[in-house]
């Protein structure tokens, strides 16, 4: 090929790939508005959408070879992340959505098994955009000042990533039709901002009064992983068996019924359960409130942590700072998924047994996706035959599962992983406790809920969305004892079923522990004994980024979607989904 055919490739091929990359993008926004109802045209987009495309052909045209290529490899990495991800969720990626994504960063292999033939087919235009920007431009006409133009193509370039970072900050991070590739450019260089802005302050020493001696008791929160209440016996009756309320047992059991988690995702709602965070001071307290190991170190508590997820020693935002506080901690990363929380019950029960009175805070492994990991096919049971195919295999997504069949067979999958996870769990437990086990008190929990699409709602994601449905943060709630204590859970559950939330858990914790009551509840209000009812309310975007508020969100036990029953709850005006706009 010639230099003149080569520059006249050039003239051609550029601007293909980039109008292709154009295109791909506008559809992506055609189809969010769309599924949001909203009347789209070429003519709705908003100016500043053109002016950023504007400024990708600047970047294209930019004689600088590295500094050309530089431009073309974040670009088509921004347009894959806000292409790929907004396939998942269903709506606009938003900034909360990116932070969640970086934060659980090493969860992203999971979200690869069960999402990669989706994120991979959305995040193809990235090539456009590589290809697009980084291939030689042709030669400018002699009557063109090159040097002026190049100037003012990079300064255009630039000025457009900090136009569109400055949009995305004055919206809390809600997004109306940016152009991708410079949309996780922007969130990126406000991660990054916002991590050099720490709190200011020293972490707070425990300084709450003690009622009495130490606890002769092993105090427990166990924290499930991904179990929703309505698949759990402990809220429907017809749920997955949990092994807590069958007859025979070591424990007596308190119910709590349907409990609002803190929000509806893992990290935010795993640190706010370990320093005691509430509505309206939810980031303080996780930056300098003491944790709930250092009450219960100064409760004269030995501290112990097992953690039964994936193979990070330092996840769901704990620090170094923080592991100074556990005497021991406990992990089971060669262990496979589908044994994890059976060798986490026999290492409590081990734990219960030795007669030394500790805190044990349990991250178990649950029914965290890919679902195929939880149940070997042996065990798979009836008559949940289409659902032991998918276990065997992949989970269905996209167009396979997004009907009403699909989403009925993951369905089937996760109530065998829960049965599994749950029930098996607690089966081991109580075998390997002793039958002159030392006194303990249980909190058994789980981090947030699950919704299967029930109400309708765009994308893949069953949890972790910012525009929330209640289920995603419904969850079991249930004090297991056994031995009685002086506190009186039955009574308590029994006035309070369905009337509580994680926010309680935090004292009541201390209130085990031997705080004195008003202290606690002067500093971390209402525990699980107070009459006061909870408000229930979640928040899908706790972090508070810049100073934006959180999104709250109900949960209102009527309305509750229990499995099979969508229908009838649907049929009734105040139980349906307000969506909020993105």
């Amino acid at each position: 090929m010639t230099q003149s055919d080569g520059s006249r490739a050039a003239i051609f091929l550029k601007p293909a790939l980039l109008l292709g990359l154009l295109a791909a993008d506008l559809l992506h926004w055609a189809d969010v508005y769309a599924e949001w109802d909203r009347d789209w045209s070429l003519f709705s987009v908003p100016i500043k959408f053109w002016l950023m495309y504007l400024a990708v052909f600047a970047a294209a045209y930019v004689r600088c070879a590295w500094l050309r290529w530089s431009f073309a490899v974040f670009l088509a990495l921004s347009t894959a992340i806000v292409l790929g991800a907004g396939a998942v969720t269903g709506v606009p990626i938003s900034f909360f959505d990116f932070v969640t994504m970086i934060d659980a960063r090493s969860a992203l292999p999971d979200m690869y098994a069960m999402h990669g033939g989706i994120i991979m087919w959305a995040s193809l235009p990235a090539l456009l955009a590589l290809f697009g920007v980084g291939l030689s431009p042709p030669a400018y006409p002699k009557w063109l000042d090159a040097k002026t133009v190049q100037v003012g193509m990079i300064l255009l370039a630039l000025v457009a990533a900090g136009f569109l970072i400055r949009t995305v900050y004055g919206t809390q991070g809600a997004v109306k039709a940016h152009a991708a590739p410079w949309l996780g450019l922007s969130y990126a260089a406000l991660y990054g901002y916002e991590s050099t802005q720490g709190h200011v302050g020293v972490r707070e020493q425990v300084a709450l009064p003690l009622s009495g001696g130490p606890p002769a008791r092993d105090i427990v929160l166990i924290v499930d992983e991904s179990v929703a209440g309505p698949y759990l016996d402990l809220i429907n009756p017809d749920g997955e068996r949990s092994g807590l309320l069958d007859a025979g047992r070591s424990w007596n059991v308190a119910n709590f019924g349907i409990t609002s988690s803190m929000t509806n995702c893992s990290m935010a709602t795993n640190a706010g359960l370990r320093f005691g965070a509430q509505r309206d001071d939810f980031r303080r307290n996780i930056a300098l409130a003491p944790s709930i190991w250092a009450h219960a170190q100064s409760a004269g508590l030995r501290t112990v942590y097992m953690y039964g997820q994936r193979g990070g020693r330092s996840e769901n935002y704990m620090t170094d700072a923080e592991k100074l506080d556990i005497d021991e901690e406990i992990y089971f990363d060669g262990v496979e998924a589908s044994l994890r929380d059976f060798r986490i019950a026999d290492a409590l029960a081990e734990r219960l047994n030795n007669g030394v009175p500790e805190f044990i805070l349990v991250n178990k492994y649950g029914v965290h996706f890919p679902l195929k990991d939880i149940v070997p096919d042996e065990n798979a049971k009836q008559p949940d035959m289409e659902g032991a195919a998918i276990i065997a295999g992949g989970i269905p997504l996209g167009e396979e599962a997004s009907g009403p069949d699909g989403w009925a067979v993951y369905k089937a999958a996760y109530r065998r992983a829960v049965s599994r996870s749950v029930g098996g769990f607690f089966d081991h437990l109580d075998a390997q406790l002793a039958e002159d086990a030392p006194p303990f008190t249980m909190i058994y929990t789980s981090d947030h809920g699950q919704q299967f699409h029930e109400r309708g709602l765009p994308g893949e994601l069953v949890h972790c969305r910012k525009d929330a449905v209640m289920e995603e943060a419904v969850v079991p709630l249930a004090i297991v004892e056994n031995e009685p204590a002086m506190i009186d859970w039955q009574q308590a559950a029994t006035a309070n079923r369905n009337r509580k939330s994680h926010f309680q858990i935090f004292p009541s914790l201390l209130r085990i522990m031997g705080y004195e009551t008003n202290g606690v509840r002067g500093k971390y209000g209402p525990d699980l004994i107070d009459p006061e009812e909870d408000p229930q309310t979640f928040a899908s975007e706790m972090h508070i980024h810049f100073g934006w508020e959180p999104l709250w969100h109900a949960v209102k036990p009527a309305c509750v979607i229990m499995p099979g029953a969508e229908r009838e709850v649907l049929r009734r005006p105040e139980c349906r989904h307000k969506r909020r706009p993105y």
